[in-house]
């Protein structure tokens, strides 16, 4: 019974497929024809113009009026220019990101190695005191364990 009744309604749903399929086809008259061929026809032309008018390198005035109406960016205010490695850089540090209240800190290394040397020199009389008959590497290399480990040197907090 149900065998049945499945059998019907897939027949039916069938039956509505190919009903929807045999609709009449729409009739395409000689006018129609002759227009499509007439739009290949412009389309072509309009192909041949635009390749002839790249070659010769004409634009026309829209495209001329495009090209003059941008701005020029050489000369934007907010540009920079630099000939030379120091002028990026001062060009670079006038840039502010934010509030601009930070400004990057570029000789860092430079006055790290100075403290490091006037540490060496006030801790140099003091560790020879301590252990004479050192060779001066060895003091040295006693003084940079201890800066490692002083307050003094910047790097430690990080």
């Amino acid at each position: 019974m149900k065998k049945q009744e499945a059998k019907k309604a897939a027949r039916e749903e069938e039956d509505a497929l190919v009903n929807k399929q045999k609709g009449k086809p729409a009739k395409v008259t000689l006018a129609d024809i002759n227009r499509g061929k007439q739009d290949e026809i412009h389309q072509r032309k309009q192909l041949v113009e635009q390749k002839k008018r790249e070659s010769r390198r004409v634009v026309t005035e829209d495209e001329y009026a495009g090209v003059v109406e941008q701005p020029n960016a050489n000369r934007e205010v907010d540009t920079f220019s630099a000939r030379g490695l120091d002028q990026a850089v001062d060009a670079v540090s006038k840039l502010t990101v934010g509030d601009g209240s930070s400004t990057p800190d570029r000789n860092a290394e430079k006055r790290m190695k100075a403290l490091y040397f006037a540490y060496q020199e006030r801790e140099l009389p003091k560790i020879r005191a301590e252990k004479p008959g050192l060779k001066l590497s060895q003091y040295k290399e006693r003084i940079w364990q201890a800066w490692q480990k002083s307050p003094e040197n910047p790097m430690k907090g990080l």
